[in-house]
């Protein structure tokens, strides 16, 4: 921990560990690291931000002090870092899904509980007013019984000149085959440029 400023580690900064790192700067509460063991990324990620301690490797990033860790690995790696963070006594925010089996996770638990730590799984919309109003009258039987819920839900993640176009690759002409992007400015291929904020830990 930096002065007052809890510190948060992040370990993994691909597309969702750099909107973690964004987001959480945007605060201007907290003192962001990274923990990233591809050289190019990490360093990519750390100069966008500006951030001052970056981590090669889990072990040191655990060493030093931080109040809480978000685990935004890839998913079959997320209870191997989370178990880590929390016998080093970290407050966990692990990235959806948990893991890819169950094996872990009940040893997870029991760490946490033995720490008396703070951990969740990011399914951020479980916290949405709205879907916690709705989820509350349906309970109630407002509606009736549902036979079926279509919900279409979305969010404009414009991110950072340094890492857009390689997102947008992936995520408009990539994994879900889409032709073409123009949802957003930033799906256009018109990259918001945005001063962030520094560190300052």
């Amino acid at each position: 921990m930096s002065g007052t400023k809890p510190a948060v580690l992040i370990v993994g900064v691909g597309s969702i560990g750099a909107r973690h790192v964004e987001c959480f700067q945007k605060t201007g509460d907290v003192c962001v690291s990274i923990c990233e063991i591809d050289d190019a990324r990490r360093e990519n990620v750390r100069d966008q931000f500006s951030i001052e301690r970056s981590y090669a490797d889990l072990q040191t990033a655990l060493a030093d002090p931080h109040d809480a860790v978000v685990v935004a690995t890839p998913a079959n790696k997320h209870i191997l870092v989370a178990q880590q963070a929390a016998e080093a006594g970290m407050h966990l925010l692990i990235e959806k899904p948990l893991s890819v089996t169950t094996r872990g996770v009940q040893q997870l638990v029991e760490a946490i509980e033995q720490q008396r730590l703070v951990a969740a799984v990011a399914y951020v919309y479980r916290a949405h007013p709205g879907l916690a109003a709705m989820k509350k009258a349906l309970d109630a039987g407002r509606f009736g019984k549902p036979l079926q819920l279509v919900a279409v839900a979305g969010q404009d993640f414009q991110v950072s000149s340094g890492i857009s176009q390689h997102l947008l690759s992936r995520s408009c002409y990539g994994r879900r085959g889409y032709s073409r992007c123009t949802d957003t400015p930033a799906q256009r291929g018109r990259v918001a440029r945005r001063p962030h904020r520094q560190a300052g830990c």
